[in-house]
């Protein structure tokens, strides 16, 4: 075999050899990555949150022996519009959970939205907003998403 075709040879390996590795090192950091949100919806998420007077939400608010639904939600989407109806029009489906319907738009579009879809009127239903790329960084959410979670005093036989 000639030496041009050995060092072809040579970097062609060396080249698969790069690629190989690499796939590997993404796909476990991939997996780590799911890990670390796997674990981050176990347990309500320590979050900063702030009611619609701008005060800071505290989870001592939420009834420990109901389950929680967070829902990222946009004023202006059809689909959270929807799903807010669909919480509005059967309130006794939903009415052993906390509600957290968050926001990272305006106190004033989350007002309007929890007044059209009357989030207040259930007690243990919040409309809250967050600072923006809170939820991005916590769960690697960039659309509407509804996230289950377990609260520290129910088990998963509970829910």
């Amino acid at each position: 075999m000639s030496s041009r075709k050995k060092q072809v040879r040579k970097v062609l390996f060396a080249f698969v050899a790069i690629i190989l590795i690499s796939l590997i090192y993404f796909t476990f950091q991939l997996i780590e990555r799911n890990e670390v949100r796997e674990k981050n919806i176990q347990m309500l998420p320590a979050l900063t949150l702030f009611e619609l007077d701008s005060t800071a939400f505290g989870y001592e608010k939420l009834n420990p022996n109901y389950s929680t639904i967070f829902v990222f939600f946009n004023s202006e989407c059809s689909l959270c519009q929807e799903e807010a109806r669909l919480f509005k029009n059967n309130p006794s489906i939903f009415a052993q959970s906390n509600q957290i319907w968050v926001s990272e738009e305006s106190l004033e579009k989350i007002r309007k939205f929890s007044r059209t879809y009357r989030l207040q009127d259930s007690p243990y239903t919040f409309a809250l907003q967050s600072p923006a790329n809170q939820f991005y960084e916590k769960f690697g959410l960039t659309v509407r998403h509804v996230l289950p979670f377990m609260t520290p005093t129910t088990n998963s036989k509970q829910n």
